[in-house]
């Protein structure tokens, strides 16, 4: 094990004046002290500050992901009649002379039937079939 290295006579003032800061701020992490002391006047660059930051053992402790409980998966209810459930989705497609359309399928998910006011776009245009 190696021992505690000892804090240059140059550098007290400096890490007392980041336990200052710390203690005033006590959510604040290393790079927002840095600023603050930046603000303040000091020239210290920002690896200096972080050794005396480290020595002094100010280090915040790092936040841990909340992790939610697994769901239950469960299957998606099957229809029971007509005009019960409906699936929708788009499509896309180019003609031969390169412009491209969009159409949305509406269906009926108990007997598979398409709804009849389906749409088809060009670009900007809208048509109803």
């Amino acid at each position: 094990m190696t021992a505690p290295v000892a804090v240059k006579d140059k550098d007290k003032g400096l890490q007392e004046r980041i336990r200052q800061v710390a203690k005033r701020y006590k959510h604040w992490g290393l790079l927002k002290i840095h600023y603050k002391l930046r603000k303040q006047g000091e020239t210290a660059n920002h690896k200096r500050i972080r050794r005396l930051y480290r020595l002094a053992g100010l280090t915040l402790p790092r936040k841990v992901k909340k992790r939610l409980p697994e769901a239950v998966r469960q299957p998606l209810p099957k229809a029971t009649a007509c005009n019960n459930c409906w699936s929708l989705d788009f499509t896309s497609d180019s003609l031969a002379d390169g412009r491209k359309f969009r159409t949305l399928n509406v269906l009926d998910d108990y007997n598979g039937t398409g709804h009849p006011a389906g749409s088809i776009g060009y670009r900007n245009r809208l048509l109803l079939t």
